[in-house]
């Protein structure tokens, strides 16, 4: 699965996931949202219309699996009754079937995250050892299982995780370590096993590593290092060999 970013992404990309067998997670471009700036999209209704423009857009594209509504915002009462509103304007009006998530921070509240209620899928970015404090595996695994009691008719998904390597490359062993952590404690509550067996207790559905490039970020004016390649797209960094082996060894290859 290709979480394809905070936005719709060219149409060429769900061309290409349609041509290659990939699943893609669409998402409108609401980013870190605040409750200032959900009072103000209640009033100038632009979230909604890049909703149905994002989804009359992809409605045809047999690789659009999900439809996702934002990205780490931190108001929750304001975000569950934009999240209500938009998946009603999906179930009553044009109903295509897919299922509806978000992508909340983990620590924005938590587990608890009241705003999950209205969605079909509950999903976090998860940064636990670097954002949200604790240690990655032990962080990660804790969160899971509160999530899981807290939401148990509910799949989980992973839609971030991953670490700076520096544009020095001072920290690819610790890049790669953070990821090792992580993908050790969402692979004990997956619904797949680390060698492609099912899992018939695993709760989580999709786990989505961020991202496959570094690139340079405009308004901060710095070059973001999690990826799994360097800005050139060809060079490689340790971190990909492994996620190559771990997710291809999920696969059954």
């Amino acid at each position: 699965m290709v979480r394809t970013g905070h936005y719709p992404n060219h149409i060429y990309t769900y061309i290409l996931t349609d041509r290659l067998g990939l699943a893609a997670m669409s998402e409108i471009p609401l980013w870190q949202f605040e409750t200032i700036h959900y009072e103000t999209q209640e009033k100038k209704g632009l979230s909604d219309q890049m909703w149905r423009e994002m989804i009359f857009s992809q409605y045809n594209r047999p690789s659009v699996l999900m439809w996702s509504t934002q990205n780490e915002s931190k108001e929750v009462k304001l975000r569950k009754a934009y999240n209500e509103r938009l998946v009603g304007d999906v179930r009553e009006r044009y109903n295509d079937g897919r299922l509806i998530t978000q992508s909340a921070a983990a620590d924005q509240p938590g587990a608890h995250d009241e705003s999950m209620e209205p969605l079909d899928v509950a999903a976090w970015t998860m940064y636990f050892g670097i954002f949200h404090g604790g240690e990655p595996y032990e962080g990660t695994k804790r969160f899971l299982e509160e999530a899981h009691r807290l939401w148990p008719d509910k799949p989980l998904l992973n839609t971030e995780y991953g670490y700076w390597s520096r544009e020095d490359n001072g920290e690819v062993d610790i890049q790669e370590h953070m990821y090792k952590e992580t993908f050790r404690a969402l692979t004990e509550k997956s619904a797949i096993t680390p060698e492609a067996d099912e899992r018939p207790d695993g709760y989580l559905a999709g786990i989505d590593y961020w991202p496959m490039y570094n690139w340079y970020v405009n308004h901060g004016q710095w070059v973001q290092t999690m990826g799994l390649y360097h800005m050139d797209r060809s060079l490689e960094k340790p971190v990909k060999e492994r996620l190559k082996r771990d997710y291809g060894a999920m696969a059954g290859r």
